[in-house]
Order: structure tokens, then sequence, then C-alpha cells
């Protein structure tokens, strides 16, 4: 379920409608960042995902709204190139996947890659 501002509680309460993630692309507003995260706090199962082009999401500094958070998606965040925001994670998280990367330019470890003859 796509998190915009303002954000429907009731849509996004994962209560009667199954939902398992929250997705960003914009950044929200501060009120709309509290109201995400006391859901979140309620419902630790449902993934937030972080996702696209904007600069504020890629410098990951909303995760300080989040100081509980267990569970986390970057992938498809492009621009992500400080990953030290992660610190502000709970020690046990439990899900925390990598961003989208380039087969092209950054290989899947352990895959490697035949250069042009």
């Amino acid at each position: 379920m796509e998190a915009l501002s303002p954000i429907d509680v009731l849509r996004l309460r994962p209560g009667s409608t199954r939902v398992r993630g929250a997705q960003l692309q914009v950044p929200l507003s501060e009120a709309d960042y509290r109201t995400l995260a006391a859901i979140l706090a309620e419902h630790p199962s449902v993934t937030p995902r972080a996702y696209g082009f904007d600069a504020e999401l890629s410098a990951l500094r909303f995760l300080r709204r989040f100081p509980h958070l267990r569970r986390l998606s970057v992938a498809g965040l492009f621009h992500l190139t400080d990953l030290s925001p992660l610190h502000q994670l709970d020690a046990d998280v439990e899900f925390l996947d990598r961003p989208w990367r380039d087969p092209q330019t950054q290989p899947h470890p352990g895959r490697v890659m035949a250069s042009g003859a």
C-alpha cells in the first residue's frame, strides 16, 4: 500500500486489509511520519519500503522517526549511497533487504561477469 500525505489511517491499518507493506516514494509530513510510526509499532510485521528517486528518502533521514522498526526494504531506492543511518534501526531487525542493483554493473555475489573481447 502506498503511504502518501495525508495518510489514510483506515486504509493503511493492517487489521482488515491484510497490508504487508507501506511504500514510501516521497517524504511524508511530520504528522504522517508519526502516524505511520504508530501503525508500524502496533503491527511490526508490516514492512515499510522506501523506493524511487527522492534525495531525502535516499538519505534515510526518515529512519530517526522509527526507532523500533523491525523490518525495512530499500529495494528500488536509487541514489542510496550512505548506509550509516541504518545504525538507527533496532538491533533486533528481522528483515532488511538491499538496494536494487543493476545486474550489468553490480553482478550478484558469486556471479562472474564476462568482459567483452
